[in-house]
């Protein structure tokens, strides 16, 4: 009678008799993007086997929101700064592709109704 199994069993798959590979625990493509496995066939007859290695690629999916560096950001800009005036650089990461995002803020100030000027944050 032939059999599988998997030679390492520390693993998030596991195969069944017929042969199907299927998944076990939870997938975390930041954490591990591929798992090689082994699996063994036997007949019955010892020592007689065979084996056979099996890459299994995780692929990613947009599961991460991008981060910033700091939660909060607290700045101060004289009110003679001319328009356009660089006064910040955020920066995020998407974990998902591990692109670090760089952004310079510039503020522009907008005068509105009854003498109140608002200023607003630029990217």
């Amino acid at each position: 009678m032939l059999s599988l199994r998997l030679v390492v069993s520390n693993v998030v798959m596991g195969v069944v008799w017929s042969g199907v590979i299927y998944v076990v625990d939870e997938l975390d493509y930041e954490q591990k993007q591929q798992y090689e496995l082994t699996i063994r066939a036997t007949d019955g007859v010892f020592p007689v086997y065979a084996e056979v290695l099996v890459s299994i690629l995780v692929q990613d999916v947009n599961d991460c929101p991008p981060e910033f560096t700091q939660d909060a950001y607290n700045i101060s800009v004289s009110e003679a700064a001319p328009f356009g005036t660089s006064v910040l650089r955020v920066v995020s990461r998407d974990n998902d592709t591990g692109i670090i995002f760089s952004t310079v803020c510039n503020m522009r100030c907008m005068v509105l109704q009854q003498g109140f000027v608002f200023w607003d944050v630029v990217l």
